[in-house]
Protein backbone atom coordinates (compact mmCIF):
# COMPACT_ATOMS: atom_id res chain seq x y z
CA UNK A 1 0.00 0.00 0.00
CA UNK A 2 1.28 3.74 -0.92
CA UNK A 3 1.48 6.24 1.84
CA UNK A 4 -1.25 9.35 0.72
CA UNK A 5 0.67 12.10 -0.29
CA UNK A 6 0.40 15.24 1.66
CA UNK A 7 -0.30 18.51 -0.61
CA UNK A 8 0.36 20.82 2.63
CA UNK A 9 -2.02 21.06 4.46
CA UNK A 10 -2.45 19.68 8.25
CA UNK A 11 -4.77 17.54 7.96
CA UNK A 12 -3.09 15.63 4.76
CA UNK A 13 -0.44 15.43 6.98
CA UNK A 14 -1.56 14.03 9.85
CA UNK A 15 -3.72 11.47 7.74
CA UNK A 16 -0.05 10.50 5.75
CA UNK A 17 1.78 9.91 9.12
CA UNK A 18 -1.30 7.99 10.33
CA UNK A 19 -1.09 5.45 7.47
CA UNK A 20 2.59 5.33 7.49
CA UNK A 21 2.47 4.07 11.32
CA UNK A 22 -0.21 1.71 10.49
CA UNK A 23 2.20 0.37 7.76
CA UNK A 24 4.77 0.09 10.02
CA UNK A 25 2.46 -1.55 12.67
CA UNK A 26 1.95 -4.13 10.14
CA UNK A 27 4.92 -4.90 9.34
CA UNK A 28 6.40 -5.18 12.76
CA UNK A 29 3.65 -7.39 13.84
CA UNK A 30 4.41 -10.00 10.88
CA UNK A 31 8.04 -9.68 11.67
CA UNK A 32 7.04 -10.99 15.34
CA UNK A 33 4.56 -13.79 14.85
CA UNK A 34 7.18 -16.31 14.98
CA UNK A 35 8.69 -14.86 18.33
CA UNK A 36 5.48 -14.63 19.34
CA UNK A 37 4.23 -18.46 18.41
CA UNK A 38 7.28 -19.94 19.74
CA UNK A 39 6.85 -17.96 23.08
CA UNK A 40 3.28 -18.84 23.73
CA UNK A 41 4.10 -22.50 22.50
CA UNK A 42 6.76 -22.90 25.40
CA UNK A 43 5.16 -20.82 28.08
CA UNK A 44 1.46 -23.01 27.40
CA UNK A 45 4.00 -25.84 27.89
CA UNK A 46 5.91 -24.69 31.25
CA UNK A 47 2.67 -24.03 32.47
CA UNK A 48 0.92 -27.34 32.03
CA UNK A 49 2.64 -29.10 35.24
CA UNK A 50 2.61 -25.98 37.49
CA UNK A 51 -1.12 -26.38 36.36
CA UNK A 52 -1.71 -29.83 38.06
CA UNK A 53 0.96 -29.83 40.51
CA UNK A 54 -1.49 -26.20 41.55
CA UNK A 55 -3.99 -28.88 42.41
CA UNK A 56 -2.01 -30.55 45.53
CA UNK A 57 -1.51 -33.30 43.02
CA UNK A 58 1.27 -35.64 43.62
CA UNK A 59 2.11 -38.91 42.21
CA UNK A 60 1.74 -42.67 43.55
CA UNK A 61 4.62 -44.44 42.96
CA UNK A 62 8.38 -44.21 42.05
CA UNK A 63 8.78 -40.26 42.91
CA UNK A 64 7.83 -40.91 46.18
CA UNK A 65 10.55 -43.65 46.97
CA UNK A 66 13.09 -41.96 44.98
CA UNK A 67 12.67 -38.27 46.95
CA UNK A 68 12.58 -40.05 50.48
CA UNK A 69 15.60 -42.28 49.21
CA UNK A 70 17.67 -38.64 48.49
CA UNK A 71 16.41 -37.49 52.15
CA UNK A 72 17.08 -40.74 53.73
CA UNK A 73 20.42 -41.04 52.50
CA UNK A 74 20.52 -44.46 52.79
CA UNK A 75 21.72 -47.47 50.62
CA UNK A 76 18.73 -49.83 49.81
CA UNK A 77 19.75 -52.50 51.39
CA UNK A 78 19.45 -50.62 55.40
CA UNK A 79 16.30 -49.57 53.88
CA UNK A 80 14.72 -52.72 52.04
CA UNK A 81 14.82 -56.58 52.84
CA UNK A 82 16.82 -57.26 49.92
CA UNK A 83 17.92 -60.35 48.54
CA UNK A 84 21.60 -60.47 48.27
CA UNK A 85 21.88 -60.34 44.83
CA UNK A 86 21.67 -56.65 44.71
CA UNK A 87 24.37 -54.80 45.53
CA UNK A 88 24.23 -51.25 44.27
CA UNK A 89 21.62 -48.94 43.44
CA UNK A 90 20.69 -48.76 39.49
CA UNK A 91 19.43 -44.96 40.26
CA UNK A 92 22.62 -43.80 41.39
CA UNK A 93 22.98 -40.19 39.77
CA UNK A 94 19.60 -39.54 40.30
CA UNK A 95 19.51 -40.04 44.12
CA UNK A 96 22.69 -38.24 43.87
CA UNK A 97 20.94 -35.52 41.86
CA UNK A 98 18.02 -35.30 44.09
CA UNK A 99 19.79 -35.42 47.10
CA UNK A 100 22.54 -32.51 46.07
CA UNK A 101 18.99 -30.36 46.06
CA UNK A 102 17.81 -31.86 49.16
CA UNK A 103 21.35 -30.57 50.94
CA UNK A 104 20.92 -27.59 49.12
CA UNK A 105 17.83 -26.01 49.53
CA UNK A 106 16.83 -28.58 52.94
CA UNK A 107 13.19 -29.24 51.25
CA UNK A 108 11.54 -32.15 52.73
CA UNK A 109 10.50 -34.95 50.73
CA UNK A 110 7.08 -34.17 49.61
CA UNK A 111 8.35 -30.96 48.12
CA UNK A 112 11.19 -32.52 46.57
CA UNK A 113 8.72 -35.01 44.78
CA UNK A 114 6.81 -31.96 43.28
CA UNK A 115 10.07 -30.75 41.95
CA UNK A 116 11.10 -33.87 40.40
CA UNK A 117 7.32 -33.90 38.94
CA UNK A 118 7.78 -30.44 37.54
CA UNK A 119 11.30 -30.82 36.12
CA UNK A 120 10.90 -34.10 34.41
CA UNK A 121 7.56 -33.16 32.46
CA UNK A 122 9.47 -29.71 31.65
CA UNK A 123 12.14 -32.32 30.36
CA UNK A 124 9.68 -33.81 28.00
CA UNK A 125 7.56 -31.29 26.78
CA UNK A 126 10.09 -28.61 25.75
CA UNK A 127 12.95 -29.52 23.95
CA UNK A 128 11.13 -31.00 21.07
CA UNK A 129 9.03 -27.52 20.63
CA UNK A 130 12.18 -25.92 19.12
CA UNK A 131 12.51 -28.43 16.42
CA UNK A 132 11.90 -27.46 12.67
CA UNK A 133 10.92 -24.08 13.55
CA UNK A 134 7.31 -25.33 13.99
CA UNK A 135 6.46 -24.91 17.73
CA UNK A 136 2.77 -25.84 17.00
CA UNK A 137 3.18 -29.04 14.91
CA UNK A 138 4.76 -30.19 18.35
CA UNK A 139 1.80 -29.26 20.28
CA UNK A 140 -0.94 -30.37 17.94
CA UNK A 141 1.10 -34.27 18.10
CA UNK A 142 1.39 -33.82 21.69
CA UNK A 143 -2.76 -32.90 21.22
CA UNK A 144 -3.71 -35.63 19.11
CA UNK A 145 -1.93 -38.43 21.01
CA UNK A 146 -3.09 -37.41 24.73
CA UNK A 147 -6.58 -36.96 22.85
CA UNK A 148 -6.11 -40.70 21.49
CA UNK A 149 -4.42 -41.68 24.95
CA UNK A 150 -5.40 -39.84 27.29
CA UNK A 151 -3.67 -42.17 30.24
CA UNK A 152 -0.20 -40.85 29.05
CA UNK A 153 -0.88 -37.40 30.65
CA UNK A 154 -0.43 -39.11 34.02
CA UNK A 155 3.05 -40.25 32.57
CA UNK A 156 4.15 -37.36 31.93
CA UNK A 157 3.23 -36.49 35.25
CA UNK A 158 5.08 -39.48 37.33
CA UNK A 159 8.61 -37.73 38.14
CA UNK A 160 10.17 -40.82 37.43
CA UNK A 161 13.74 -40.58 35.84
CA UNK A 162 12.87 -43.11 33.23
CA UNK A 163 11.25 -39.77 31.55
CA UNK A 164 14.67 -38.64 30.95
CA UNK A 165 14.99 -41.90 28.64
CA UNK A 166 12.04 -41.04 26.56
CA UNK A 167 13.61 -37.33 26.13
CA UNK A 168 16.63 -39.39 24.63
CA UNK A 169 14.02 -41.37 22.75
CA UNK A 170 12.74 -38.26 21.34
CA UNK A 171 15.97 -36.24 20.80
CA UNK A 172 17.18 -39.56 18.62
CA UNK A 173 14.04 -40.19 16.35
CA UNK A 174 14.60 -35.96 15.62
CA UNK A 175 18.07 -36.33 14.80
CA UNK A 176 18.80 -39.82 13.60
CA UNK A 177 20.54 -38.28 10.38
CA UNK A 178 23.18 -37.10 11.85
CA UNK A 179 24.73 -40.08 12.86
CA UNK A 180 24.75 -40.97 8.80
CA UNK A 181 27.89 -38.48 8.80
CA UNK A 182 29.81 -38.10 11.93
CA UNK A 183 32.70 -35.98 10.32
CA UNK A 184 29.88 -32.96 9.71
CA UNK A 185 28.17 -33.63 13.16
CA UNK A 186 31.53 -34.03 15.73
CA UNK A 187 29.56 -31.35 18.14
CA UNK A 188 26.19 -33.08 18.08
CA UNK A 189 27.94 -36.20 18.70
CA UNK A 190 30.06 -34.91 21.62
CA UNK A 191 26.57 -33.83 23.03
CA UNK A 192 24.99 -36.82 22.67
CA UNK A 193 27.39 -39.22 23.84
CA UNK A 194 27.62 -37.06 26.92
CA UNK A 195 23.39 -36.91 27.36
CA UNK A 196 23.74 -40.60 26.93
CA UNK A 197 26.35 -40.78 30.01
CA UNK A 198 23.60 -38.78 32.27
CA UNK A 199 20.95 -41.08 31.14
CA UNK A 200 22.59 -43.94 32.13
CA UNK A 201 24.16 -42.86 35.15
CA UNK A 202 20.26 -41.76 36.32
CA UNK A 203 19.01 -44.67 35.37
CA UNK A 204 21.05 -47.91 34.64
CA UNK A 205 18.95 -49.40 31.52
CA UNK A 206 21.79 -48.66 29.01
CA UNK A 207 20.77 -51.92 27.19
CA UNK A 208 17.33 -50.12 26.40
CA UNK A 209 19.12 -48.02 23.36
CA UNK A 210 19.21 -51.76 21.44
CA UNK A 211 15.54 -51.05 20.83
CA UNK A 212 16.33 -47.54 18.58
CA UNK A 213 19.63 -49.38 17.21
CA UNK A 214 17.40 -52.37 15.86
CA UNK A 215 15.15 -49.54 14.12
CA UNK A 216 18.32 -48.28 12.72
CA UNK A 217 18.80 -51.78 10.93
CA UNK A 218 15.49 -52.38 9.98
CA UNK A 219 15.25 -49.12 8.14
CA UNK A 220 19.25 -50.36 6.66
CA UNK A 221 21.02 -47.58 8.17
CA UNK A 222 23.87 -49.41 8.71
CA UNK A 223 26.50 -46.65 9.12
CA UNK A 224 24.05 -44.44 11.34
CA UNK A 225 23.81 -47.65 13.13
CA UNK A 226 27.24 -48.22 13.32
CA UNK A 227 27.72 -44.61 14.65
CA UNK A 228 24.90 -44.83 17.24
CA UNK A 229 25.80 -48.10 18.54
CA UNK A 230 29.39 -46.63 19.24
CA UNK A 231 28.50 -43.82 20.59
CA UNK A 232 26.07 -45.09 23.28
CA UNK A 233 28.35 -47.60 24.28
CA UNK A 234 31.09 -44.71 24.92
CA UNK A 235 28.30 -43.14 26.77
CA UNK A 236 27.51 -45.58 28.80
CA UNK A 237 30.69 -46.96 30.09
CA UNK A 238 31.37 -43.00 31.15
CA UNK A 239 27.52 -43.07 32.76
CA UNK A 240 28.97 -46.38 34.29
CA UNK A 241 32.70 -44.39 35.46
CA UNK A 242 30.62 -41.72 37.16
CA UNK A 243 29.23 -44.10 39.46
CA UNK A 244 32.70 -45.73 40.53
CA UNK A 245 32.08 -49.12 40.18
CA UNK A 246 31.10 -49.28 36.46
CA UNK A 247 30.93 -52.90 35.58
CA UNK A 248 28.99 -53.94 38.88
CA UNK A 249 26.92 -50.99 38.20
CA UNK A 250 25.80 -51.57 34.41
CA UNK A 251 25.38 -55.65 34.99
CA UNK A 252 23.23 -54.22 38.35
CA UNK A 253 20.86 -53.23 35.50
CA UNK A 254 20.38 -55.85 33.58
CA UNK A 255 20.11 -58.23 37.04
CA UNK A 256 17.45 -55.74 37.92
CA UNK A 257 15.69 -55.75 34.79
CA UNK A 258 15.39 -60.26 34.65
CA UNK A 259 13.74 -60.07 38.64
CA UNK A 260 11.41 -57.95 37.16
CA UNK A 261 10.45 -59.54 33.96
CA UNK A 262 10.39 -62.56 35.84
CA UNK A 263 8.32 -61.94 38.29
CA UNK A 264 5.05 -63.97 37.77
CA UNK A 265 2.78 -62.58 39.54
CA UNK A 266 1.18 -58.89 39.11
CA UNK A 267 -0.84 -57.10 42.31
CA UNK A 268 -1.05 -54.02 43.30
CA UNK A 269 0.79 -52.06 40.50
CA UNK A 270 0.64 -48.58 40.37
CA UNK A 271 1.06 -48.42 36.54
CA UNK A 272 0.03 -51.15 34.22
CA UNK A 273 3.54 -50.65 32.09
CA UNK A 274 4.77 -54.47 32.86
CA UNK A 275 1.33 -55.90 31.78
CA UNK A 276 0.46 -56.43 28.08
CA UNK A 277 -1.62 -54.05 26.31
CA UNK A 278 -4.62 -54.25 24.23
CA UNK A 279 -3.51 -52.65 20.89
CA UNK A 280 -4.54 -48.92 21.79
CA UNK A 281 -7.15 -48.65 19.02
CA UNK A 282 -7.77 -45.00 19.26
CA UNK A 283 -3.75 -44.36 19.02
CA UNK A 284 -3.61 -46.58 16.05
CA UNK A 285 -6.80 -44.31 14.36
CA UNK A 286 -5.27 -41.15 15.19
CA UNK A 287 -1.78 -42.18 13.22
CA UNK A 288 -4.15 -43.73 10.55
CA UNK A 289 -6.14 -40.43 9.92
CA UNK A 290 -3.12 -38.57 9.69
CA UNK A 291 -1.27 -40.55 7.38
CA UNK A 292 -4.35 -40.76 4.90
CA UNK A 293 -4.69 -36.78 5.52
CA UNK A 294 -0.86 -36.58 4.49
CA UNK A 295 -1.46 -38.85 1.34
CA UNK A 296 -4.34 -37.56 -0.01
CA UNK A 297 -2.98 -33.87 0.20
CA UNK A 298 0.41 -35.33 -1.16
CA UNK A 299 2.54 -34.31 1.49
CA UNK A 300 2.82 -37.91 2.52
CA UNK A 301 5.56 -39.90 0.52
CA UNK A 302 6.16 -43.78 1.07
CA UNK A 303 9.70 -42.72 2.59
CA UNK A 304 7.76 -41.76 5.56
CA UNK A 305 7.26 -45.45 6.56
CA UNK A 306 10.69 -46.80 5.84
CA UNK A 307 12.58 -44.48 8.62
CA UNK A 308 13.84 -45.57 12.10
CA UNK A 309 11.19 -43.51 13.71
CA UNK A 310 8.24 -45.43 12.38
CA UNK A 311 9.77 -48.76 12.54
CA UNK A 312 10.49 -47.71 16.24
CA UNK A 313 6.65 -47.46 16.06
CA UNK A 314 6.16 -50.97 14.63
CA UNK A 315 8.31 -52.88 17.14
CA UNK A 316 7.46 -51.29 19.90
CA UNK A 317 3.85 -51.53 19.32
CA UNK A 318 4.37 -56.17 18.79
CA UNK A 319 6.42 -55.69 22.11
CA UNK A 320 3.31 -54.30 23.71
CA UNK A 321 1.69 -57.34 23.60
CA UNK A 322 4.38 -58.01 25.70
CA UNK A 323 4.56 -56.08 28.11
CA UNK A 324 2.99 -52.40 27.42
CA UNK A 325 6.52 -50.16 28.72
CA UNK A 326 7.74 -51.03 25.20
CA UNK A 327 5.14 -48.96 23.63
CA UNK A 328 5.07 -46.17 25.96
CA UNK A 329 8.67 -45.43 26.51
CA UNK A 330 9.62 -46.17 23.18
CA UNK A 331 6.74 -46.21 20.24
CA UNK A 332 4.86 -43.36 21.69
CA UNK A 333 7.60 -40.70 21.51
CA UNK A 334 8.26 -41.86 18.34
CA UNK A 335 4.74 -41.02 17.11
CA UNK A 336 4.90 -37.58 18.71
CA UNK A 337 8.41 -37.09 15.91
CA UNK A 338 6.41 -38.58 13.78
CA UNK A 339 3.25 -36.94 13.37
CA UNK A 340 5.14 -33.34 14.46
CA UNK A 341 6.82 -34.26 11.06
CA UNK A 342 4.07 -34.94 9.24
CA UNK A 343 2.41 -31.78 10.93
CA UNK A 344 5.03 -29.58 10.11
CA UNK A 345 4.65 -30.70 6.17
CA UNK A 346 1.88 -29.73 6.18
CA UNK A 347 1.79 -26.08 7.66
CA UNK A 348 4.82 -25.39 5.27
CA UNK A 349 2.87 -26.29 2.44
CA UNK A 350 -0.31 -24.19 3.55
CA UNK A 351 -0.10 -20.07 2.28
CA UNK A 352 -2.20 -19.17 5.11
CA UNK A 353 0.46 -20.62 7.60
CA UNK A 354 3.68 -19.29 6.05
CA UNK A 355 5.45 -18.06 9.69
CA UNK A 356 4.73 -14.54 9.46
CA UNK A 357 1.20 -14.78 8.60
CA UNK A 358 -1.89 -13.38 11.75
CA UNK A 359 -3.67 -17.23 10.83
CA UNK A 360 -0.71 -19.22 11.76
CA UNK A 361 -0.61 -17.13 15.38
CA UNK A 362 -4.49 -18.03 15.70
CA UNK A 363 -4.23 -21.54 15.03
CA UNK A 364 -1.07 -21.92 17.62
CA UNK A 365 -3.73 -19.95 20.12
CA UNK A 366 -5.73 -22.73 19.66
CA UNK A 367 -3.26 -25.14 19.68
CA UNK A 368 -1.50 -24.34 22.88
CA UNK A 369 -5.19 -23.61 24.88
CA UNK A 370 -6.51 -26.80 23.63
CA UNK A 371 -3.66 -28.75 24.83
CA UNK A 372 -3.58 -26.69 28.36
CA UNK A 373 -6.86 -27.55 28.86
CA UNK A 374 -6.85 -31.06 28.21
CA UNK A 375 -3.93 -31.81 29.87
CA UNK A 376 -4.68 -30.26 32.99
CA UNK A 377 -8.79 -31.00 33.07
CA UNK A 378 -9.59 -33.08 36.55
CA UNK A 379 -11.15 -36.15 34.62
CA UNK A 380 -12.24 -38.29 37.26
CA UNK A 381 -10.06 -36.56 39.68
CA UNK A 382 -6.53 -37.86 38.37
CA UNK A 383 -5.08 -34.80 39.75
CA UNK A 384 -6.72 -34.78 43.15
CA UNK A 385 -7.70 -38.03 43.99
CA UNK A 386 -4.56 -38.11 45.91
CA UNK A 387 -5.18 -35.06 48.19
CA UNK A 388 -7.50 -37.84 49.91
CA UNK A 389 -4.37 -39.99 50.84
CA UNK A 390 -3.61 -40.35 54.55
CA UNK A 391 0.31 -41.55 55.79
CA UNK A 392 1.56 -43.48 58.89
CA UNK A 393 3.83 -40.77 60.79
CA UNK A 394 6.14 -42.01 63.06
CA UNK A 395 5.87 -38.22 64.53
CA UNK A 396 2.24 -38.65 65.06
CA UNK A 397 2.14 -40.02 69.05
CA UNK A 398 -1.15 -42.15 68.25
CA UNK A 399 0.39 -44.26 64.77
CA UNK A 400 4.23 -44.48 66.21
CA UNK A 401 3.24 -47.45 68.32
CA UNK A 402 1.95 -49.45 65.29
CA UNK A 403 4.82 -48.77 63.26
CA UNK A 404 8.52 -50.69 63.47
CA UNK A 405 10.47 -50.00 66.36
CA UNK A 406 14.30 -49.31 66.06
CA UNK A 407 15.41 -52.34 63.62
CA UNK A 408 12.19 -53.60 62.40
CA UNK A 409 10.64 -54.64 59.47
CA UNK A 410 7.61 -53.44 58.54
CA UNK A 411 5.68 -56.78 56.65
CA UNK A 412 3.17 -55.60 53.70
CA UNK A 413 2.02 -57.01 50.66
CA UNK A 414 0.74 -53.31 49.77
CA UNK A 415 3.61 -51.89 47.34
CA UNK A 416 1.37 -48.24 47.73
CA UNK A 417 2.06 -47.97 51.15
CA UNK A 418 5.66 -48.66 50.92
CA UNK A 419 5.47 -45.57 48.60
CA UNK A 420 3.72 -43.45 50.96
CA UNK A 421 4.83 -44.60 54.17
CA UNK A 422 8.50 -44.27 53.06
CA UNK A 423 7.81 -40.69 51.60
CA UNK A 424 6.29 -39.84 55.51
CA UNK A 425 9.15 -41.28 57.08
CA UNK A 426 12.38 -41.20 55.27
CA UNK A 427 13.95 -41.71 58.24
CA UNK A 428 12.37 -44.23 60.18
CA UNK A 429 14.78 -47.20 61.29
CA UNK A 430 13.41 -49.86 60.16
CA UNK A 431 13.35 -51.93 57.03
CA UNK A 432 10.36 -52.60 54.51
CA UNK A 433 10.09 -56.60 53.21
CA UNK A 434 8.55 -55.73 50.16
CA UNK A 435 9.01 -52.24 48.60
CA UNK A 436 9.15 -50.89 44.45
CA UNK A 437 9.34 -54.44 43.19
CA UNK A 438 8.96 -57.75 44.79
CA UNK A 439 11.87 -59.28 42.54
CA UNK A 440 13.73 -57.36 45.06
CA UNK A 441 12.67 -59.52 47.69
CA UNK A 442 14.55 -62.60 49.07
CA UNK A 443 13.50 -65.89 47.10
CA UNK A 444 11.69 -67.52 50.27
CA UNK A 445 9.67 -64.22 51.16
CA UNK A 446 8.77 -64.00 47.03
CA UNK A 447 7.24 -67.35 47.54
CA UNK A 448 5.29 -66.19 50.31
CA UNK A 449 4.09 -62.87 48.74
CA UNK A 450 2.93 -64.67 45.59
CA UNK A 451 0.86 -67.01 47.93
CA UNK A 452 -0.84 -63.95 49.26
CA UNK A 453 -1.83 -62.92 46.07
CA UNK A 454 -2.85 -66.12 44.67
CA UNK A 455 -4.98 -66.18 47.66
CA UNK A 456 -6.50 -62.93 47.05
CA UNK A 457 -5.00 -61.28 50.24
CA UNK A 458 -6.80 -64.01 52.65
CA UNK A 459 -5.71 -63.39 56.15
CA UNK A 460 -4.50 -66.85 56.71
CA UNK A 461 -2.00 -66.36 53.67
CA UNK A 462 0.31 -64.04 55.70
CA UNK A 463 1.03 -66.75 58.51
CA UNK A 464 4.77 -67.32 57.40
CA UNK A 465 5.51 -63.81 57.71
CA UNK A 466 3.43 -63.62 61.25
CA UNK A 467 5.99 -66.86 62.47
CA UNK A 468 8.60 -64.91 61.49
CA UNK A 469 7.63 -61.86 63.54
CA UNK A 470 9.54 -60.13 66.39
CA UNK A 471 8.29 -57.79 69.05
CA UNK A 472 9.53 -55.16 67.20
CA UNK A 473 8.16 -56.11 63.61
CA UNK A 474 4.69 -55.00 62.17
CA UNK A 475 1.80 -56.56 59.57
CA UNK A 476 0.30 -54.13 58.23
CA UNK A 477 -3.01 -54.76 55.65
CA UNK A 478 -4.87 -52.94 53.73
CA UNK A 479 -8.51 -53.82 54.73
CA UNK A 480 -11.91 -51.92 55.13
CA UNK A 481 -12.73 -50.89 59.19
CA UNK A 482 -15.63 -53.82 59.07
CA UNK A 483 -12.91 -56.26 57.81
CA UNK A 484 -10.39 -56.39 60.42
CA UNK A 485 -7.74 -59.14 59.61
CA UNK A 486 -9.16 -62.64 60.78
CA UNK A 487 -5.23 -63.36 62.57
CA UNK A 488 -5.54 -64.11 66.71
CA UNK A 489 -1.43 -64.03 67.09
CA UNK A 490 -1.40 -59.94 66.42
CA UNK A 491 -3.24 -57.19 68.23
CA UNK A 492 -4.88 -55.09 65.80
CA UNK A 493 -5.04 -51.41 65.51
CA UNK A 494 -7.24 -49.70 62.68
CA UNK A 495 -4.84 -46.54 62.63
CA UNK A 496 -5.46 -44.85 59.30
CA UNK A 497 -8.25 -45.31 56.51
CA UNK A 498 -8.12 -48.44 54.92
CA UNK A 499 -5.70 -50.08 56.90
CA UNK A 500 -5.01 -52.49 60.04
CA UNK A 501 -1.43 -52.23 61.97
CA UNK A 502 -0.72 -55.38 63.66
CA UNK A 503 1.80 -56.50 66.59
CA UNK A 504 2.82 -59.21 68.34
CA UNK A 505 1.33 -58.89 71.75
CA UNK A 506 2.90 -56.39 74.17
CA UNK A 507 4.69 -57.57 77.11
CA UNK A 508 5.70 -54.88 80.14
CA UNK A 509 9.36 -55.07 79.27
CA UNK A 510 8.68 -54.58 75.40
CA UNK A 511 6.78 -51.19 76.26
CA UNK A 512 9.90 -50.28 78.74
CA UNK A 513 12.35 -51.45 75.62
CA UNK A 514 10.11 -49.63 72.65
CA UNK A 515 9.85 -46.00 75.56
CA UNK A 516 13.60 -46.25 75.38
CA UNK A 517 14.59 -46.74 71.64
CA UNK A 518 12.27 -43.35 70.65
CA UNK A 519 13.74 -41.62 73.45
Amino acid sequence: MEPVKSDGSVLDLIHARLDRFCQVLVVNARDRIPLLVVTLSVVVLFLIPLKIIGYGYLPEDDALRHAAKAVAGKPWREILVLDPVFKVDVHEGWHATLGAVHRLTGINAESLAVLSVVVMALVFLVPAAFRRSRPEAWVAALLLMIVALPAYTVRIMTGRPYLVQVAMILLICATWQHFRAPAKNKRYLGFFIILVALSVWMRSTWYLYSIPAFALVLAREWKATIVFTTAVGIGSILGGLATGTPLLFLSQGIIFMVHAALRDVEADIMVGEMQPFAGYAGTLLALAAVALWGRLNGKLSGRAFDTPVFYLMLVTWMLGFVAAKFWLEFGFPAALIWLQTRFSDQLDGHPAMDYDKAPRLALSAFLCVALFLAVTSDHDGRWTNTLRREYLDMNNPDHRPWLPDQGGILYSSSMRLFFNTFLANPNGEWRYMLGFEPGLMPKEDQTIYHRIVLNGFASEAYQPWVDKMRPEDRLILRRRHNNPPTIPELEWDYTIDNHWCGRLPRRESDENAASRNEQ
